[in-house]
């Protein structure tokens, strides 16, 4: 039997066996690595790492590039906050997932400031993002917390998008270039923008809402678009 296990081990993807996990802790001491960044600079497809409870800021906890299929998830039971401190004179966003299926969970993102995407920005990827909250976060041309586009798909579930602001298109979150968003059990509240006060999507780029709430948007309406595919609308609620 114990010769049946062992071969049975032998024949699982190396990438199974070796995975790691990494701890980074607000404090920069006590953990794997001080910062995310680092962290994410030593993991690889397949890796988690988990962020402590408390705030992480400054350089190496915001503008972290992810290109690796990693997981980024809350490791514990109060969530951590990343703290981008981002303005118009000193834009900075908490991270920029490129080309990867990259897993977020359980994260607060604040105080972000970029052109686009304003927390996060997704370019050309498959990843998912479920129980994280977006507060008051800005961006100058499109998503105030997200932009995503370049034939992106992204799942994003049981999140909160509350106090996000665009000057221009999609308050909480801009969805550009034939990429495919599907929003599952969110709330969005006070988010505002000229276009979209919670989404915007044009480009081909399509949004799927199920089981969502939109509450409460300032200036534009709570969905805009322009040459957008389609946006659907199911078991949720609107309103002004």
């Amino acid at each position: 039997m114990r010769s049946l296990l062992l071969f049975a081990l032998l024949l699982l993807p190396a990438t199974i066996l070796a995975s790691e996990e990494f701890t980074v802790y607000p404090s920069g001491t006590g953990g794997t690595h001080p910062t995310i960044a680092a962290a994410v600079a030593d993991a690889e497809d397949g890796d988690t790492i988990f962020l402590m409870a408390g705030t992480l800021s400054g350089p190496g906890n915001r503008d972290v590039l992810v290109d690796r299929d990693i997981d980024i998830l809350n490791g514990e039971v109060e969530s951590p906050v990343i703290d981008c401190g981002g303005s118009p004179s000193e834009p900075h966003r908490a991270l920029i997932l490129e080309y990867c299926d990259a897993l977020l969970s359980g994260l607060v993102m604040r105080g972000g400031y970029a052109d686009n995407g304003g927390a996060v920005r997704i370019e050309e990827g498959a990843p998912t993002i479920e129980y994280c909250v977006f507060e008051n976060n800005t961006a100058g041309s499109a998503g105030g917390a997200l932009h995503i586009f370049e034939d992106s798909q992204v799942l994003v579930t049981e999140c909160v998008f509350a106090g996000n602001y665009c000057e221009d298109a999609g308050g909480a979150i801009s969805n550009d270039q034939e990429s495919s968003l599907t929003l599952e059990r969110c709330s969005f509240l006070y988010n505002g923008a000229a276009q979209g006060g919670h989404l915007y999507s044009r480009q081909d780029a399509t949004i799927a809402i199920e089981r969502c709430i939109l509450a409460f948007g300032h200036e534009g309406a709570a969905t805009a678009g322009y040459y957008s595919g389609p946006v659907t609308l199911a078991c949720s609620d609107v309103f002004a």
